[in-house]
């Protein structure tokens, strides 16, 4: 093939792939587009939320859940995990009646946790 036939073909490949080259740069434009209005929209959103109250003491500006909140939850949430494994240590787990009513009885708070662990 010649140099000049090989340079025509090149350019009718080419010629046949722009609309298809066009139609990926559009919806590579238009996913940016909706990328940016998303993040726009979250940050937002995010803005609003930041200026909420605390839902547990009412603290101003917290985002729902102050520093002191969050930690609290997450301590009531380790502590009940603490009681849900003592439960289990404790409980005889080859009698079905201990088994269905073990976690309802498994400590929920440290003053539970520490009568539980001493044995009262």
């Amino acid at each position: 093939m010649s140099t000049a036939r090989e340079a025509e073909v090149s350019a009718a490949r080419q010629e046949e792939t722009r609309p298809q080259q066009a139609r990926r740069d559009e919806a590579r434009a238009a996913d940016q587009e909706q990328a940016k209005r998303e993040r726009t929209a979250a940050a937002a959103a995010d803005t609003a939320r930041q200026t909420l109250a605390c839902k547990d003491c009412g603290l101003e500006q917290t985002a729902e859940r102050c520093e002191a909140c969050s930690y609290r939850r997450r301590t009531e949430a380790l502590i009940a995990e603490a009681g849900m494994v003592v439960a289990t240590w404790s409980a005889d787990l080859t009698d079905q009646n201990v088994v269905a009513t073990q976690r309802p009885g498994a400590p929920t708070n440290a003053l539970d946790l520490s009568n539980r662990l001493s044995g009262v």
